[in-house]
This record gives C-alpha cells, sequence and structure tokens, in this order.
C-alpha cells in the first residue's frame, strides 16, 4: 500500500492545481488508511484534499463510509456506542 503521506501528498497537489491530476491509487490508498485510522492525524488541507478529491471522482459517499469504518474503534475505545 503507497504511505499515507504519499498519497495525501497528491490529493493536496491535486486540490492546489500545482499538477496533473492524483492517480486513483493515491486517492484509494488514501482511503484506506481513513477506513483504518479514522482522521486521526491528518491536517485539515490534507481533509480538505481528500473531500476534494471525493467530489471530483463522484465517491463522496465511499468517503463518509470510510470516516465511519474508520473512527467506529475510536468510539468503542472511547466508551462511544
Amino acid at each position: 500500500m503507497i504511505p499515507r503521506e504519499e498519497a495525501l501528498y497528491y490529493l493536496v497537489r491535486e486540490m492546489g492545481g500545482l499538477g496533473i491530476r492524483a492517480g486513483e491509487k493515491h486517492f484509494e490508498a488514501a482511503l484506506e488508511h481513513v477506513r483504518q485510522d479514522g482522521l486521526a492525524g491528518l491536517r485539515n488541507i490534507e481533509i480538505e484534499a481528500l473531500v476534494e478529491a471525493a467530489m471530483l471522482r463522484n465517491r463522496e459517499k465511499e468517503l463518509d463510509e470510510a470516516v465511519e469504518e474508520g473512527t467506529a474503534g475510536e468510539q468503542l475505545s472511547l466508551g462511544v456506542e
């Protein structure tokens, strides 16, 4: 799997118009990291880039599901149901 930092780097570049569109592999890798860890540790600009990339690809629902999946573990560890 592509490292989280690399995937988000390309998504942020895409959002800022600083290069060619990020590859699907970068978006997929970012989603996989969100499924595993939620949004923990992400900077605001990285979250914005992820949301914009999802919107550009018409995959907002998939991003929502990944966030829910990634935060489910956090909620359990905090005792939130």
